[in-house]
This record gives C-alpha cells, sequence and structure tokens, in this order.
C-alpha cells in the first residue's frame, strides 16, 4: 500500500509540473483562441468584427497590452492547475482499476478501455474546468469588445458637455451623422442660423430667403422623423467589460452578481461534452499512437521523440474532435449575464449556425491546433522528466 500511495504522488507531482509546463507554453494561444470565439457574441449583423484573425489578434493584442496581454487570465488554471491533474489521474486511475478487475496488474488497457477510462475522468474534471474556464475566458475577453464595450456603435462623436455649451452642435448633428440621433442636447425646433452654419460648411453662400424656408422646413422634419424613429440596433456586450484586475476580483464579480456559486457553473453542459468526448479521443488516439510506434520498437520503451509525437497528435486529435462545443461554452461563458444573447447549449448552437454557419464552429481554431500540438509536446517532454528524476 505505502508504495502505491507513493507512485500516485510521483505521478502527481509529475502530472502537476507538465500542467504548469503546458499551461505556460499553450496560454498565448489559447488567449488569442478566446478572443477571437468571444468576439463573435457581440456582434450584431453588419458589425465587423474587432479581430480579422489570428495573426491580427496577436498584433493589437501586443500593440495594446503588450506581452502580458497574452496571458491575461493565466492566474485562474495556475491556480488550479495541481488540482485538476489530481482529479484527473485519480478518476482515470479509479476507471483503469474498474475495467481491469479481476486482470493481471499493470495489464495495458485496450483503444477502447482507454477511451471510456478518458470519457470517465472527463466527468469528473468538468467540475473543476468550467469554474477555471469561466473566470480564464471572462479576463481573456475583457478587451475583445472594446475599452468601453461600445466599439462599433453608431453614436455621436459630440459629446454631452460639448452639446451643453454650443447648442447648434445639436441640431447640426441631427442631419450631418447619417440619420444618427444624438440622445441629448436637440432643441424642439430648428433655427435659421442652424441651416446657415450647415449651408457653410457644405460651400453654399447666401442661399435665398425661400431656399431657406424649405430648409428649415425639411430639417423640422427630418428632426420629427429622427425623434421618432427606434433606436439603433445596439451589440451585445461581453459579459463584464468593464477592467476587473485578476482573478480574485472576476470570482468575487461572479459570486455576488450571478447566483453565487451556481454562477460559476455557467457553460457546465459545452464543457461537460468537451471534457467527456475530448478527454475518450485524447486518451484513445495516445494509446493508439504508442501502439503504432512500438511496433518497430522490438520490445524496447519508446524514445522521447516517439512519446513527444505522441501526445501531440492526441492532443491535436482532442480539439480537432471537440471544438464546436468549446466554441459554445466560450460564447455562453462570456455572454452578457443581465442581458445574454444565449438561453442555452442548443439555442447557442441554433443561432451559431444561424449568423455564420459551419465556419462559426470554428472560430479560432488554427490557433488552438497549434497550441494543442505544441502544448502537448512539452507537457510530455515534462513528465518523463520529472517522472524519471523521482526514480
Amino acid at each position: 500500500m505505502p508504495s502505491r500511495l507513493e507512485e500516485v504522488g510521483k505521478d502527481l507531482t509529475a502530472g502537476t509540473m507538465a500542467g504548469i509546463a503546458q499551461l505556460l507554453v499553450g496560454h498565448p494561444f489559447d488567449t488569442v483562441k478566446v478572443k477571437l470565439q468571444s468576439q463573435m457574441a457581440g456582434l450584431i449583423p453588419g458589425q465587423t468584427p474587432k479581430y480579422n484573425g489570428a495573426l491580427d489578434a496577436v498584433r493589437k493584442i501586443l500593440a495594446t497590452e503588450g506581452p502580458k496581454g497574452l496571458y491575461r487570465g493565466v492566474g485562474a488554471p495556475l491556480a488550479t492547475v495541481a488540482l485538476f491533474n489530481a482529479v484527473l489521474f485519480t478518476a482515470r486511475g479509479q476507471m483503469e482499476a474498474i475495467l481491469l478487475h479481476n486482470k493481471q496488474p499493470y495489464t495495458p488497457l485496450s483503444i477502447p478501455q482507454q477511451m471510456v477510462a478518458g470519457a470517465g475522468a472527463g466527468i469528473a474534471v468538468t467540475f473543476v474546468a468550467c469554474p477555471t474556464e469561466l473566470v480564464k475566458c471572462r479576463l481573456q475577453a475583457q478587451s475583445s469588445s472594446g475599452n468601453d464595450g461600445n466599439e462599433g456603435l453608431p453614436t455621436s462623436n459630440i459629446t454631452v458637455l460639448e452639446q451643453q455649451n454650443n447648442p447648434e452642435l445639436g441640431a447640426a448633428q441631427m442631419i450631418t451623422d447619417d440619420g444618427a440621433r444624438s440622445n441629448i442636447g436637440l432643441r424642439t425646433m430648428v433655427e435659421p442660423h442652424d441651416i446657415a452654419l450647415i449651408l457653410h460648411e457644405n460651400n453654399v453662400d447666401d442661399p435665398p430667403e425661400e431656399a431657406t424656408t424649405t430648409n428649415l422646413e425639411a430639417l423640422e422634419s427630418q428632426r420629427h422623423q429622427d425623434l421618432q424613429a427606434p433606436d439603433p440596433p445596439q451589440p451585445r456586450s461581453v459579459a463584464h467589460v468593464q477592467k476587473l484586475k485578476g482573478c480574485f476580483a472576476v470570482a468575487e464579480h461572479i459570486f455576488r452578481h450571478e447566483g453565487g456559486m451556481i454562477g460559476f457553473f455557467r457553460g457546465m453542459i459545452p464543457t461537460f461534452l468537451r471534457e467527456v468526448f475530448g478527454n475518450a479521443a485524447y486518451f484513445g488516439s495516445y494509446q493508439g499512437m504508442k501502439q503504432l510506434f512500438s511496433r518497430g520498437s522490438h520490445g524496447s520503451p519508446l524514445s522521447m521523440g516517439s512519446l513527444l509525437l505522441a501526445g501531440g497528435v492526441a492532443g491535436a486529435i482532442f480539439w480537432a474532435f471537440v471544438y464546436p462545443a468549446d466554441v459554445i461554452k466560450s460564447m455562453i461563458q462570456v455572454d452578457d449575464y443581465q442581458h445574454p444573447k444565449y438561453t442555452g447549449t442548443l439555442d447557442a448552437f441554433r443561432k451559431v449556425f444561424k449568423e455564420q454557419g459551419l465556419r462559426g464552429f470554428y472560430c479560432g481554431f488554427g490557433p488552438a491546433m497549434i497550441r494543442s500540438f505544441v502544448a502537448n509536446a512539452v507537457c510530455f517532454l515534462v513528465y518523463e522528466l520529472v517522472r524519471k528524476g523521482l526514480k
């Protein structure tokens, strides 16, 4: 029994160190992925997204936030990496014990058994992954909708103070901004010197009196139409675009304003789908790759390169298999809590498909695939090195 516990401790130590290395290498790619995913939740039809692709996102993040912007939200997964690995390895170990009941110790699992064990571990780890992902995504997505949360709005560029100090700007803005309405500063009537100001800006000198009267009537009519017109469509805001500094601030905000502990499990269903089916594909493909490489090894242990390649391929298969669920998870978790765009997982799937088609489910797919291969290769490298060092 002590030897068994010692081995479990070594596995957890190596797994935790590997998880930290994986996180530090892969988090910049994950930040780009989440920003590309989350910006779609706040768009209205016809609105231009902030980022045109992965490279454009990296360039803009570095320009506005510097390198630290790529590590926004890293605190939450970094703080829970030990817990995550403990749950993952323990659950998988229990699944393996169940599947190998009454069989010889250390009997390797078959590929289908690896998939079942991975799915079982995915069920358990979902309860750790969902709150962690929620806090991480909120921090990563904070700047996706702009500094003030109103990027892309067709609002007037005349400030409240300017309109109060110079009333003429209110009327001029009403007809010179392509029908866009200023929310304040509109007067009850349009006066002739307003027309003179506008015509002067358009290089029209000394209009005849009848033209002035005609323009006055037109302006007054336009004003009434604008006042009766519905407000322009507002883009749905990404949840909590106000800057919340750090994981604890985000967690406190969620606890206080989004339903207490239940609020941390927003996006639970797509997280469940991602972890269960993703880990089944991950462990099954990893075992399959190891079996493939071992055919030419003549019973000798696999080389470090073979293990790295097997881990990288398994990581890529994980994301290729469940990426649409991850997109839906991110969109639900960064959606506005007070005025949500999505009422649930099925509603999110339906709306994403209606608005963007199949490509909407693969937004940010490139960074995710690069991250999955590189990060998992580093993860297995560190795991093997630490595990050997603990022998």
